[in-house]
Parts: structure tokens; C-alpha cells; sequence
């Protein structure tokens, strides 16, 4: 939005006047927000027993597990690629469709 000299520009339309104009009939250029979901999980080692501080990331949000192997990631848009990973290991990830 350009503000200069009481006129203000929206999406290649043009009004004069008070802030308070309402203009219609403009075309939209802003595509809407994709759903997004929150992401939560529990992480086990191969005898089931709950892996605390493993690194999940998934889209730039990233956090780490729980003393009881549980993770939450909000804001996430399907699909997503899920990456764990730890100190010292190499890092996995699983993939969703959506």
C-alpha cells in the first residue's frame, strides 16, 4: 500500500480520499492461507523405550523431544518431510502425500 498525498494503492487500484475508504470490486493478487495442522508424535528406540532430546523438524519449525519421547509442531502445511535427528547420529526423515 503506497500512502502519499491522501492516495492509497491496493492491488492495482486506486483510491482518494479518507483512510476510512473502502474500495470493491479490486482484483486480489493474495492467495488465501493454506491449512496448515499441528504435527505430534512420540519418538522410541527399537525397544520402545522414549528417546528425550531427539531434533524434529519439519518446514523451519523445530523442537525438540520430551523426557517421555513426545514432540509438537504447529503450523505445519501437508505435505511435510518430518527430519529426527540426535548428536552423534545420522539424521532420518518419512515423508507424507498430504
Amino acid at each position: 500500500m503506497d500512502v502519499a498525498r491522501g492516495r492509497w494503492r491496493v492491488d492495482g487500484c486506486v483510491a482518494v480520499g479518507l483512510l476510512a475508504v473502502v474500495l470493491v470490486g479490486c482484483p486480489s493478487t493474495v492467495d488465501p492461507p493454506a491449512a496448515t495442522i499441528t504435527v505430534e508424535g512420540l519418538v522410541l528406540a527399537s525397544e520402545g523405550t522414549p528417546l528425550a532430546g531427539v531434533l524434529v523438524h519439519a518446514q523451519g519449525e523445530l523442537t525438540t523431544t520430551e523426557a517421555d519421547g513426545s514432540f509438537r509442531l504447529e503450523g505445519i502445511e501437508p505435505p511435510y518431510t518430518l527430519t529426527l535427528g540426535s548428536r552423534g547420529t545420522t539424521p532420518g526423515s518419512t515423508s507424507t502425500r498430504g
